[in-house]
């Protein structure tokens, strides 16, 4: 009202000219209003345009680093990170035991994937995070699954409930095929219901003393499962049991054997008792008794084997008998002598057989001289039958590779003849012998006349005469 009085009080070129002033000033703000409006706008869109002109192609290639391009990144991860749990989600078996939670987890995957596809990349990623924490309980609830089966399969087993143990190890069995735990006590409980009756069975055994048999059947029970404890506890009472019994048996055998002087078994039994208890005094006892008897009979049997294995030309073992007695007492003197005659044999066989085994050593002088010599030496031995036929086939190689030579020998039937580390001849008139080729020394001997000796050096037949002449 104070302006349209104000108006109506102006004159007619005031009127005009506040007219005038009045448009230039509203065409003034309105330009202003404009002004602002345009800016306004101009600042929106150097924003907005670029979420509506942008694609993840541009993200890729320009490898920008706006909110967009880390949403993209962000959901790719997750995306590789949902890839894996699903692969350890399929090794569990989830589609078997918990069916309906994977196909949810399937279809918030493939609307995560979806909203990713359109370029949601926010949105998707918060799909995927979810998805992630739904696999990570999966498999988490499939862990916990896993042990809690084991455990209540243990328990059972512990408890003789085979049938509840099998479900149990089963159960993680589903989740995991390859575990070892499970696995092991899934044969477990298959085998329980057949143990249960063995160690019944055993325990009826033992009542009636079949100890022995009982042992076998707990055998069994314990190849089946030998980490059963009723099986281990059961293996180790019936060993105690027949511990016992074996012990008394084998002392209560000894004092028998004794009394009828058998000292060898009844050492034997003797120690076979401290074997089973080291503390026996009845065993220790026993032992001392027969200790004497044992080493007279043992002296005896030994003399008896080696003379035996001598007669049998088994110089070896017959040198082991020998030693067998020394072994019980050194100072024996028909051992010392025996074990000495056995060994001198031994050589002798040995010695022979160096030139049998390779004959064509022979055709060495040296070597062949020294079978002589060999075959001369073995004269003073009294040779049984296969020794001999051993001498007698070397004397066939000698043969061979050098013939005999003839020598005749003239005496007066009084004087003895004999070769030095040869034979004894004797006393004659005349005698032929046949010789290898070599160098012998001849010794005649003849009460109260002087000894005569005589050397020939034998390459061809030859005679002589060897008589003792002068008296002393």
């Amino acid at each position: 009202m104070d302006i349209i009085k104000f108006l109506a009080n102006l004159s007619q070129s005031q009127k005009i000219w506040t007219v005038i002033v009045s448009s230039t000033l509203l065409a003034f703000l309105w330009f202003a209003f404009v002004s602002n409006i345009q800016t306004s706008l101009n600042n929106q869109t150097s924003s907005l345009p670029i979420v509506d002109q942008l694609s993840s192609l541009d993200c890729i290639e320009n490898d920008l680093k706006i909110p967009l391009c880390k949403d993209r990144d962000l959901a790719l991860e997750n995306m590789k990170l949902l890839q894996e749990l699903k692969v350890e989600l399929i090794d569990n078996n989830t589609e078997l035991w918990a069916l309906d939670e994977f196909n949810d987890l399937q279809k918030l995957v493939a609307e995560g994937d979806a909203l990713f596809s359109e370029e949601f990349f926010a949105k998707s990623n918060n799909i995927y995070l979810e998805a992630i924490l739904a696999s990570q309980g999966l498999i988490e609830a499939a862990n916990i699954s896993i042990k809690d089966s084991i455990q209540n399969g243990y328990k059972q087993l512990l408890l003789n409930e085979w049938q509840e143990a099998e479900y149990s190890f089963r159960s993680a069995l589903l989740i995991d095929p390859n575990h070892i735990l499970a696995n092991k006590g899934l044969s477990r409980s298959l085998v329980l219901e057949q143990i249960l009756i063995y160690l019944d069975e055993a325990r009826l055994r033992i009542k009636i003393n079949s100890l022995d048999e009982a042992k076998e059947v707990i055998l069994k029970a314990f190849n089946l499962d030998d980490e059963n404890i009723q099986v281990q506890d059961a293996k180790l009472k019936v060993n105690q049991l027949i511990r016992e019994r074996d012990l008394e048996i084998a002392i209560r055998r000894g004092y028998n054997l004794l009394k009828k002087e058998k000292f060898k078994e009844a050492a034997i039994n003797f120690n076979q008792a401290l074997s089973i208890d080291q503390t026996s005094e009845p065993a220790k006892i026993g032992l001392i008794e027969v200790a004497e008897g044992i080493k007279r009979a043992k002296i005896r049997q030994e003399r008896a084997l080696a003379q035996e294995s001598f007669n049998l030309e088994d110089f070896s073992k017959s040198a082991t008998h020998y030693k067998n007695i020394l072994g019980i007492d050194k100072s024996i003197s028909f051992a010392v002598l025996g074990l000495r005659e056995a060994n001198n044999f031994i050589a002798l066989e040995k010695n022979i057989n160096r030139y049998l085994n390779n004959p064509e050593r022979l055709s060495s002088s040296a070597v062949y001289n020294e079978a002589q010599r060999l075959i001369t030496f073995s004269s003073s031995y009294e040779l049984r039958e296969r020794l001999l036929a051993m001498k007698n086939s070397l004397i066939a190689l000698l043969n061979e590779y050098s013939q005999l030579i003839k020598l005749t020998i003239s005496s007066d039937n009084k004087t003895n003849i004999s070769i030095v580390n040869g034979s004894n001849l004797g006393s004659f008139t005349s005698r032929e012998m046949k010789l290898f080729p070599g160098t012998y020394t001849l010794i005649g001997k003849r009460k109260g006349y002087i000894t005569v000796r005589e050397v020939i050096n034998l390459t061809e037949t030859s005679s002589l005469r060897l008589a003792c002449n002068k008296k002393i």
